[in-house]
């Protein structure tokens, strides 16, 4: 998570033919975001590496002349410094562990894994906000270091739905979620939307309320608790849905060799 002093990153932009207007625009829109998003949160990129026209040129099977180009492709690394082994986070959650989501979640299927799957209709592609974005990743760096925080992992492609999922696997213990929720999205989109800069985070009991003083400025939302059961359960209103983890963990892992 973003720390003004103990984090820097690196850019790696693997792009095609940067010669072409629309390719072009869209590689100085990309450097803009690197600045504006390095500044909002204080962390410099100091190294990076460019690879650009990665494109091929040459004929079909027909004769016909054709360009392939890799889509626009930017990786950010970071690197930084972690003062305890103990402000490490672990993502399996404890038995009982209450199970929180860290941020807002929007409508923003547009262009999700859910959207290429399902399709979606009047969504919006997932916009930063960085300075809510930095209040959260500052609170959470707060309670992790006071032991609040039990486990956490990021939310990002599939969004929640895939998320809890990863939990689920990793720590071979069940999952409940609540999904009436107060916020005016469908299931759907509280599922698999890809809001940005959300965390899924677990915490014992006891630490709900120290919790609660830390992020009383931040959004957050409880959403169930870890079981220990061998299923993950969604419950909306008198609708329950479920699945084993073993078969989840088989749907994930099948097209991964060695597993």
């Amino acid at each position: 998570m973003p720390t003004q002093k103990k984090i820097a990153i690196l850019d790696n932009f693997c792009w095609c033919s940067s010669d072409e207007p629309d390719r072009l625009y869209q590689l100085k829109e990309a450097a803009k975001a690197c600045y504006d998003y390095a500044v909002a949160y204080q962390t410099p990129f100091i190294s990076g590496k460019d690879s650009m026209f990665n494109d091929f040129k040459g004929f079909d099977k027909t004769g016909k002349s054709v360009k392939i180009s890799i889509p626009p492709t930017l990786l950010i690394s970071s690197i930084g410094v972690v003062d305890k082994i103990s402000h490490l986070t672990k993502i399996t959650p404890d038995d009982d562990d209450i199970l929180l989501v860290l941020g807002n979640t929007h409508n923003e299927l547009q262009d999700s894994v859910y959207s290429k799957i399902i399709g979606c209709e009047k969504s919006k592609n997932p916009v930063v906000n960085s300075k809510d974005a930095l209040r959260t990743y500052r609170n959470f760096e707060k309670a992790n270091k006071l032991g609040i925080i039990n486990s956490a992992i990021g939310i990002d492609l599939g969004g929640i739905g895939i998320a809890v999922t990863k939990m689920a696997i990793a720590s071979k213990k069940g999952l409940t979620f609540d999904l009436k929720l107060k916020n005016k999205i469908s299931v759907d989109q509280f599922l698999f939307s890809e809001t940005q800069s959300r965390i899924l985070v677990s915490l014992k009991k006891n630490k709900l309320a120290n919790f609660k003083k830390i992020f009383k400025a931040s959004d957050y939302t409880i959403i169930g608790k870890c079981t220990g059961s061998d299923v993950i359960e969604f419950k909306d209103n008198k609708k329950i849905m479920r699945g084993k983890i073993s078969d989840f963990a088989k749907s994930y892992k099948q097209n991964i060799k060695g597993l």
